[in-house]
């Protein structure tokens, strides 16, 4: 993926304040996004890997997840200390099952619409960061992040902890590390 403007990550202290401010109420309309900053903080799944997790795929130990990039089931080990210590399998177990294959069916149907496929992360970036926490809240440091910006938190959090390069390309399905070393570059 080419990136064509600066790219940030989030620091640990936005994340924390973006799940509160959500949990709180900030966008009723979207309060699930707690809940899919928490996922992805804590895998640096992307939005539409996220979108599409299955409920068969929600292990205590793993999260086995079809991702669209590489067009294949991956394994997350949820229970490591990179990933968060269970975190991400406490959070996915506290859901309601609205669906019996899919943990967010609505978001699934949204992603595989055509005319919608963007939304999720449009309603993320602007409504989410810019509009409620950026500017109702006065957050200026939101203002410019993505949801895509968790990938590169994590990315950068393994890095920081001293994870090999390889592994961490491994990690995250990066066919070169030209790519991992370019989320390492941007800005935190």
């Amino acid at each position: 993926q080419k990136e064509t403007k600066e790219v940030r990550a989030f620091t640990e202290a936005q994340f924390e304040r973006l799940v509160r401010e959500v949990r709180n109420g900030i966008f009723p309309e979207r309060d699930y996004f707690a809940d899919l900053a928490i996922i992805a903080w804590w895998t640096g799944l992307r939005l539409g890997d996220i979108c599409c997790l299955e409920w068969a795929g929600v292990k205590e130990t793993e999260l086995i997840v079809w991702t669209e990039k590489r067009d294949k089931r991956v394994k997350i080990p949820i229970q490591e200390p990179l990933y968060g210590s269970g975190i991400v399998y406490e959070t996915l177990s506290n859901l309601e099952m609205m669906d019996a294959t899919y943990v967010w069916p609505k978001l699934k149907a949204e992603r595989d619409s055509v005319n919608t496929k963007s939304n999720q992360s449009a309603f993320f970036a602007r409504d989410l960061c810019e509009r409620r926490l950026g500017e109702r809240l006065e957050l200026e440091e939101f203002i410019g992040l993505s949801f895509h910006c968790f990938r590169h938190s994590f990315i950068q959090r393994l890095n920081r902890s001293g994870v090999p390069m390889e592994k961490i390309k491994k990690i995250v399905g990066h066919t070169s590390s030209r790519t991992t070393e370019g989320y390492l570059a941007c800005a935190a």
